[in-house]
């Protein structure tokens, strides 16, 4: 069992992340770790002892932004990078954008820059900086831009790191992607993919060689209807015929869940 990892956690409890994994140290359980954290991976790691622990990770179109991000969670001593697969684009949000959600001082996305005063370290979700002190020349120098397709050229996105403008990537590739990233993580991190609902998914993730799925809907905040979890697992199950490990995230809210899971 573990906790699966959830984002900007500073804004429910100053500790943030540091806390949740050292509760997951106390009750010996893997500590989750998302990527959009508001603590650095590195103090997660040291919250968390020798505690294991997985890093979410989205595969950004500039691979040397991943792969900075893979080598600091190898040196961290994490296990696994838990692939997101579920957001080649980006859902409608209603809630997101009626608010105008900012993170507020003095929390930041603490795994995208080395200098934590850095503009990178300050955008969030839509690539506008949360610190508005510094005038227009500051908030010219943190504005992100998604990318997008002309109908002949695909133009990546530019700027600062934004969950907005960078997680969404339509360009993943099964072939391509899974064998970098598998080059990138091995053999220190095992490769899973995080977001699989179907049974034709589960069984190009065995093809090509990922080390574990997570049955996962992005917490039904990604897309409209989407099926739910338990609803998937069985499918998924049934097409791995126990080649890898099958977890399952969402919907787990008491003792009973973890139940039906296994039965299913």
């Amino acid at each position: 069992m573990g906790v699966a990892p959830t984002a900007m956690q500073c804004l429910a409890h100053p500790d943030g992340e540091a806390a949740t994994a050292r509760a997951c140290r106390d009750a010996g359980v893997v500590m989750g770790l998302s990527s959009f954290a508001t603590t650095t991976l590195e103090d997660v790691a040291a919250a968390s002892g020798d505690n294991p622990r997985v890093l979410q990770l989205y595969l950004f179109e500039d691979r040397e932004h991943s792969k900075k991000l893979i080598q600091r969670a190898k040196a961290a001593g994490y296990k696994a990078v838990f692939l997101t697969v579920d957001t080649p684009m980006l859902g409608r949000r209603n809630l997101e954008i009626r608010n105008q959600f900012k993170l507020p001082k003095p929390y930041k996305i603490a795994n995208f820059t080395e200098d934590s005063d850095s503009a990178a370290a300050k955008t969030v979700m839509d690539g506008a900086s949360s610190d508005t002190a510094g005038g227009e020349r500051e908030s010219k120098k943190s504005t992100s831009a998604p990318g997008h397709h002309d109908g002949k050229i695909r133009t990546p996105p530019a700027g600062p790191i934004s969950f907005h403008t960078h997680a969404p990537n339509p360009t993943l590739c099964w072939e391509r992607d899974i064998d970098w990233l598998r080059q990138q993580c091995k053999p220190e991190m095992e490769v899973w993919v995080k977001g699989i609902a179907t049974g034709e998914d589960a069984l190009l993730a065995v093809h090509h060689r990922v080390d574990g799925i997570v049955v996962s809907n992005h917490g039904g905040r990604q897309l409209n209807g989407a099926m739910a979890t338990l609803d998937a697992l069985p499918e998924v199950v049934d097409a791995v015929r126990g080649a890898i490990p099958v977890h399952i995230d969402g919907g787990i809210r008491h003792g009973t869940e973890i139940f039906k899971a296994l039965a299913l």
